[in-house]
């Protein structure tokens, strides 16, 4: 049995800057730690290279969305 086949709700690791391959690799460690690996990972600014290669290693989505399309989404919700 997987560390993700427990009864564990899936998580999304959520960043709000710049994201390098440092930063996956301590993410990895800190939830494999845990027991619990995220199904995804996003950010609001962009990903490297080396970081989205991790990543898609683990086979843990992730997605580059612009702090602005959050913003104005919260806008529209507010309307």
């Amino acid at each position: 049995m997987s560390k993700n086949d427990k009864k564990t709700p899936p998580s999304i690791e959520v960043k709000t800057n710049y994201v390098h391959a440092g930063v996956v690799r301590d993410m990895f460690k800190k939830r494999d730690k845990a027991g619990v690996m995220p199904i995804g990972m996003l950010t609001t600014d962009r990903f490297s290279g080396p970081a989205k290669k991790l990543l898609d290693e683990r086979d843990v989505a992730w997605a580059e969305i612009p702090e602005s399309e959050i913003l104005e989404s919260e806008k529209s919700e507010g309307e």
